[in-house]
């Protein structure tokens, strides 16, 4: 599974993710920081990579929807939240493939997993 970490991702999630053996780039690594949410969104498509953010923005499927990109996990985190929804994250990833999240939009809480 490949992802593309938008810059408000927590940099212990890229590094949880990493040492779990995900494929996974920040911005800073693509040369993408402070660019508006849609070249973000763009480039993951085009590099083919799930877009990882904490950014609820995304989450607008009117604006982003979900069938025109290579997939979307928002993250609904605060520090104080951070290994609930790490563990929750990690579940699902364990438990689905590229092809289940592709052109999907998957929201990620301590509690819960939404798709749509």
């Amino acid at each position: 599974m490949k992802f593309l970490a938008d810059e408000c991702t927590y940099f212990t999630t890229v590094q949880l993710l990493r040492s779990k053996g995900y494929d996974i780039l920040t911005l800073n690594d693509v040369k993408m920081l402070q660019k508006p949410d849609n070249l973000v969104i763009e480039e993951a498509l085009r590099s083919k990579r799930i877009l990882l953010t904490r950014d609820k923005g995304f989450s607008n499927i009117l604006i982003y929807p979900p069938q025109n990109y290579s997939g979307k996990i928002v993250l609904r985190m605060k520090a104080k939240d951070e290994k609930e929804v790490h563990s929750v994250l990690l579940n699902f990833l364990k438990d689905n493939t590229d092809e289940d999240i592709i052109g999907r939009l998957v929201v990620v809480t301590k509690n819960k997993i939404r798709i749509r």
